[in-house]
């Protein structure tokens, strides 16, 4: 990747911490942020979840429900709402074997759709649990312009 060594680096960095970290990455469209990430943890993720533009909340929740059952080959429902699905994504990440554990949010703007409650979820995760997670990184992407 041409140019963009020292964003691999402070990726990199970042999720090497002992502590939880959350990283958000924004900028216009199509300037290569999910390559970026992708390409530096190899697209390995304990978790990750690209948001659908123009669809509604409950649809979005379906996605996300597949995404989760993506990463854990189980069988999971459906989330009713945003705070089931981070609790579901909660459960996900303390059965990870993995001692590195990143989650990746792409397109999140398109996740917060009105009266989705998904930012106060969002914050009940992160500040309620995330946080204090060792070796937990959390990473969210989306266009400046979202």
């Amino acid at each position: 990747m041409v140019g963009r060594k020292e964003e691999r680096r402070l990726l990199e960095e970042a999720a090497e911490k002992r502590d939880a970290q959350f990283i958000v990455v924004y900028g216009r469209r199509r300037v290569g942020k999910t390559y970026l990430i992708r390409e530096t943890f190899g697209n390995v993720f304990t978790f990750s979840y690209t948001g659908v533009y123009g669809i509604g909340n409950k649809r979005q929740l379906t996605e996300f429900g597949k995404s989760l059952n993506e990463h854990s080959l189980g069988s999971a429902t459906t989330p009713d709402n945003w705070f089931d699905a981070f609790d579901a994504l909660r459960s996900l990440i303390e059965q990870s074997k993995q001692k590195r554990r990143i989650i990746f949010f792409d397109e999140m703007p398109w996740m917060d759709s009105r009266k989705s409650d998904f930012v106060s979820a969002l914050e009940r995760f992160w500040n309620g649990w995330a946080s204090g997670e060792k070796h937990l990184t959390l990473i969210v992407c989306g266009s400046a312009l979202s």
